[in-house]
């Protein structure tokens, strides 16, 4: 009798190995998946970008070098080493890379890709889907809008800029698509915004927010201008991007300047992982 008990334990011990074991590898990812990307940069002759995936979580490769556009970018090791997060059966990794651009590769236009050819460290290859990537021209600007400092984490981040002559600021905009735009609240104020809004002139986190704020308004020399922003903690991608400011000086000069606007590093939930799945595996 307790041998018939013994084998059967070890029936049902076997089964379960087995179940478990198929489970486990039908949760597997077929390749990698790359969060969706908002990344509008201007870029110089030797420039980074950063990327996130998803991959199984006994997968010990990274990423070893992207391609899009006739640009390469290599991998910073000691930036793209240990998982970011983990989870049941997936972890988030991150591909810091550096770009080599030719000094003159961009003079005729920004280049845009939704996609890139990724090189993994064992020599698998793939064509990944990354959402919205543009790089530009970098230029380097004779500021209307001087930069002075700045704070990020937390809730809201900050850029902080010293009007260096009396402007009237006619156009502000996000240089993002809807579907990333709808992720972000961005708040401006300074002391004329403040006066014409009856509101507090305190910097951070206070203002009107872009959607309420009228334009043109006008601000003075030396005059503090403050750009807040805050992102939907339901964005489960990576947002690097600008806000674009553009208007004309009293002397009568025209002017576009951009804001940096950047999101945190990516923090999931594991439901947040398998709807990423979920929806990607939808799509093909």
């Amino acid at each position: 009798m307790k041998g018939k008990l013994f084998w059967a334990s070890l029936l049902l011990i076997s089964i379960s190995w087995i179940v478990n074991a198929f489970y486990a590898q039908s949760k597997m990812l077929k390749e990698p998946i790359f969060l969706d990307h908002a990344i509008y940069k201007p870029v110089q002759h030797r420039d980074y970008l950063t990327f996130y995936y998803l991959t199984n979580a006994n997968d010990d490769t990274s990423v070893s070098n992207v391609y899009f556009n006739g640009i390469y970018g290599y991998v910073i090791d000691d930036e793209s080493s240990d998982p970011i997060q983990t989870f049941p059966h997936y972890a988030l990794q991150k591909a810091m890379v550096e770009l080599e651009v030719a000094f003159d590769y961009l003079q005729d236009g920004p280049l845009s890709n939704d996609e890139i050819q990724v090189t993994f460290s064992d020599g698998r290859g793939m064509t990944a889907p990354i959402g919205e990537l543009t790089i530009y021209e970098y230029d380097t600007l004779d500021y209307t809008l001087s930069p002075k400092g700045g704070s990020g984490g937390g809730y809201w981040s900050m850029n902080w800029y010293e009007v260096e002559e009396d402007v009237t600021i006619e156009k502000i905009e996000l240089n993002l698509s809807n579907h990333f735009a709808k992720y972000v609240t961005v708040k401006l104020n300074s002391p004329s915004i403040a006066r014409a809004y009856d509101i507090l002139n305190t910097g951070k986190e206070t203002g009107i927010k872009l959607a309420d704020l009228e334009l043109p308004i006008a601000l003075q020399e030396g005059e503090n201008l403050y750009i807040n922003w805050k992102f939907d903690p339901k964005l489960s991608g990576f947002i690097e991007s600008s806000i674009v400011i553009s208007g004309t000086t009293a002397s009568g000069k025209p002017f576009t300047e951009e804001s940096l606007l950047y999101s945190q590093q990516p923090y999931l939930e594991n439901e947040d992982v398998l709807k990423i799945i979920e929806e990607r595996e939808n799509a093909k």
